[in-house]
C-alpha cells in the first residue's frame, strides 16, 4: 500500500446487508482502521477484520484496491470453513476469428 490510497469493502459478518466502502490512506494504522470499519458498519468496537479466506488482517501492507474484510468479533470459528471459495476453470477451444477471447472477457468480468 504505498503511494496511495486504496478503497476497501467492509462487511459484518452476522449481518450481510450490512456493507460499506472505506478509503484506507497512507497515514492509517491498523487499529484506525478497524475503528473506522466498526464505526462505517456500525458495529461495537472488539470486532476484527478478516479477509473473505478467514484469515485475519495483522498488516496494512496486505491490503489491495477493492479487497473485502469481514468485520466479527472472532469468537467464532473464521477459518476457510466459514467462507466457499469458488473458483471455475474453462477451457475455450475452436477456430480463429469466431470470438473465443470475448466469450472468455466477457464471462471473467460478469
Amino acid at each position: 500500500m504505498e503511494g496511495k490510497s486504496i478503497r476497501v469493502t467492509v462487511r459484518a459478518k452476522k449481518d450481510a446487508a450490512n456493507v460499506k466502502m472505506v478509503l484506507v490512506t497512507q497515514s492509517m494504522s491498523l487499529n484506525d482502521l478497524v475503528e473506522k470499519a466498526n464505526n462505517s458498519l456500525k458495529l461495537p468496537m472488539g470486532h476484527k477484520l478478516y479477509f473473505q479466506n478467514g484469515s485475519v488482517l495483522d498488516d496494512l501492507r496486505l491490503l489491495r484496491d477493492n479487497d473485502t474484510l469481514v468485520a466479527d468479533t472472532g469468537g467464532e470459528d473464521m477459518g476457510m470453513d466459514s467462507y466457499q471459495v469458488v473458483r471455475n476453470r474453462v477451457a475455450i477451444m475452436g477456430p480463429g476469428g469466431v470470438g473465443k477471447s470475448a466469450v472468455t472477457i466477457r464471462f471473467c468480468q460478469n
